[in-house]
């Protein structure tokens, strides 16, 4: 007896399913338009930034500082533009619409997938399942969920274009998509720093296609064009560096980058077996073992597969390589974090790895698509389970600090936090682990005098704290307020107003310390300091009580 031929999967009915998986992912990522801030960098953005987000004649300056701050490692121009676009449809009491920008970006992105996967391995049915696998995978949810993941989601929207028309290029392609290429390189590249990692994306892409040939004229254009558009890149980068940045990768940097290998193999667990996710991972506070899991359990499927292609393994391993390495080069100092935002466009790595498994071959539609939904069924699950940890600040920050007990940051973060929501005895603990786990983390000082020893009067210890906290932090303007009323209370009259007239450097229009710098002189019998200090108060539209004023008026006049 014959035995019955399996029907294959119409183009039409690949179309009709795909649209069908982008309305899940949509429903699966519904609730995140009600999110508030985690404040975590969405904060920097969102409110540090205003002014400048909020006017579009701001476009232009965003390619001529950093991201954070004027000079910075991290130059991400194309992300301050998106904030400014984004600007006219939010509100102080609404910030949905950057949380609909993300959802609609990682939508734009799964068919993206769907259509790079299936330029690049030919069966668009695979393609189909791999991005369910892509849409549906809890990785993913910080992309998503958290507002500056945003980025991540840019550079793959900018990313898989460059590879597509790269694509095109070295097979029937034309001029316009040369521009176009280069195009989206430029915006891949001033979105993040990965991006600088995307022309040797395309030659691996060009490897496994075997459409590396020295006849194809076009080819040779987007060369060159991807050399220009890659140097205008790094000299724009070089003017925003930091004095002692680098723009180039030196030996200390590989050396630390050595040192992260096992984040690595944590990053593979997590796109394999995606059980161990938290908003503030680190590599000591990573089980290692879920990656190792993952690599076992990938190779034993790769295995079980007879007519496994071994050069898309090794574009593959490759790719996820790749895209991974940018994050091994950041310092620290920084930014010591495993964060899985990141894994977004080295996943497609992970794809190919998978598209080798016996889950492709020899394993028939019917048996694929049983273990697909099953497994995509899980992972709504766990995003579901998940994504409440982005949707405030407490709830991200008492995850943070679940997921990374002995992290000096995210005990401080909390702590901060619930002292800015007025419970401060809770903050307390918190503050103080911070302080035990690094002395030098931002900020410690000045909260442990703000919160403990102002409060029990313990001036000589406050003063300490906040002395110390100056070092680590001189331009933070509070710890110059805070150290004026300290100096005050040890009627240090002279380190007072030292600490104000700093203060006011930083911020000139305070009210309230200009007005106390101007009783300092008056309690001090500095007339003519007070009298010249009210006029400048005056220019700047500040208040002063003209009965305090007339009389130091007259004690100048009585003391000429």
């Amino acid at each position: 007896m014959k035995k019955k031929q399996q029907q294959p999967v119409t183009v039409s009915e690949n179309n009709y399913a795909i649209w069908i998986l982008l309305a899940l992912t949509f429903l699966c990522y519904l609730r995140i338009p009600g999110f508030n801030l985690t404040q975590l960098d969405d904060t920097v953005f969102i409110q540090d930034k205003h002014d400048f987000i909020k006017s579009f004649k701001n476009i232009p300056a965003a390619f001529t500082q950093g991201c954070f701050n004027e000079k910075d490692i991290y130059y991400r121009p194309v992300l301050l533009v998106y904030f400014i676009l984004l600007y006219p449809f939010t509100s102080r009491t609404s910030i949905a619409a950057y949380h609909l920008g993300s959802l609609f970006f990682h939508l734009l992105n799964v068919y993206l997938v769907f259509k790079l996967l299936s330029r690049l391995t030919g069966n668009k049915n695979h393609s189909l399942w791999l991005a369910a696998f892509f849409a549906l995978h809890p990785a993913f949810t910080m992309a998503v969920g958290w507002i500056p993941g945003i980025n991540d989601l840019l550079l793959f929207t900018f990313s898989s274009c460059y590879f597509l028309t790269t694509i095109k290029i070295s097979g029937n392609g034309s001029w316009k998509d040369v521009l176009l290429n280069a195009l989206f390189l430029s915006l891949g590249l001033f979105t993040k720093e990965t991006g600088s990692f995307l022309p040797l994306g395309a030659l691996l892409i060009l490897w496994y296609k075997g459409n590396i040939r020295a006849s194809n004229r076009l080819l040779k254009f987007v060369l060159a064009a991807n050399i220009v558009v890659w140097l205008a890149w790094f000299f724009a980068r070089k003017n925003v560096l930091p004095g002692e940045a680098t723009s180039l990768i030196d030996i200390a940097m590989i050396s630390q980058a050595l040192n992260k290998v096992n984040g690595l193999i944590q990053y593979f667990g997590k796109c394999i077996l995606p059980f161990n996710l938290n908003v503030f991972p680190t590599i000591t506070n990573t089980n290692t073992l879920w990656g190792v899991a993952g690599i076992i359990i990938v190779a034993l499927l790769i295995a079980l597969n007879k007519k496994r292609n071994i050069k898309e393994i090794i574009f593959g391993s490759a790719w996820f390589i790749l895209f991974l390495l940018p994050i091994f080069f950041v310092p620290k100092n920084i930014n010591d974090q495993l964060f899985e935002h990141r894994l977004y466009l080295p996943m497609i790595g992970i794809h190919f790895l998978l598209h080798q498994t016996v889950l492709f071959s020899p394993l028939s539609n019917v048996v694929r698509k049983s273990v697909f939904i099953a497994v995509c069924a899980v992972w709504v699950i766990i995003i579901q389970l998940y994504l409440p940890d982005f949707k405030d600040t407490f709830s991200f920050w008492n995850k943070a600090v679940a997921a990374s007990p002995d992290n000096a940051y995210a005990n401080k973060m909390l702590g901060i936090k619930l002292t800015e929501f007025n419970k401060k005895e809770e903050a307390i603990p918190y503050i103080e682990k911070a302080y035990s786990l690094d002395s030098t983390e931002k900020y410690t000082h000045l909260f442990l005098a703000r919160l403990i020893y102002m409060p029990q009067q313990k001036w000589d210890s406050a003063r300490y704290m906040l002395e110390r906290e100056i070092l680590i932090t001189p331009q933070f303007s509070d710890n110059y307020a805070e150290l004026a009323h300290v100096c005050f209370e040890q009627k240090d009259w002279a380190a007072a107003e030292k600490y104000i007239l700093k203060y006011l450097e930083m911020n000139p229009r305070d009210e309230m310390l200009n007005t106390n710098l101007l009783l300092l002189y008056r309690d001090q019998k500095k007339y003519k300091e007070a009298v010249a200090h009210a006029d400048k108060m005056r220019t700047m539209g500040i208040s002063v009580d003209e009965n305090i004023y007339r009389v130091l008026a007259d004690s100048v006049k009585a003391h000429q």
